[in-house]
């Protein structure tokens, strides 16, 4: 069967590449950075169908004291996470 898609092998294993996507920086031409993360968020929504194990949308969790920020934490080890404020602004080119 031919795939178009990349496929890996880990341990006689076949696995499928998925494109996952969790924030939007650009939208035609027009910077998002000066927008906070729900909007940014909605924006990407709108203009991306999502393909299951394809092409995804990642959901995210939010936590907002340490003991819920921990069990977050927990739960993606395996996969890794990115945090986020929901507050602040994008800087590009910046870890800030």
């Amino acid at each position: 069967m031919y795939c178009p898609r990349p496929l890996f092998f880990f341990h006689s294993l076949v696995v499928d590449c998925v494109d996952i996507v969790f924030d939007i920086l650009y939208l035609n031409d027009t910077a998002l950075t000066r927008y906070p993360l729900h909007e940014r968020r909605a924006a990407l929504h709108r203009i991306i169908r999502p393909l299951a194990r394809r092409f995804e949308i990642h959901t995210y969790s939010q936590a907002n004291t340490v003991p819920d920020i921990e069990n977050e934490l927990r739960k993606v080890v395996a996969e890794g996470c990115t945090t986020k404020d929901a507050h602040w602004l994008i800087s590009t080119g910046s870890r800030d």
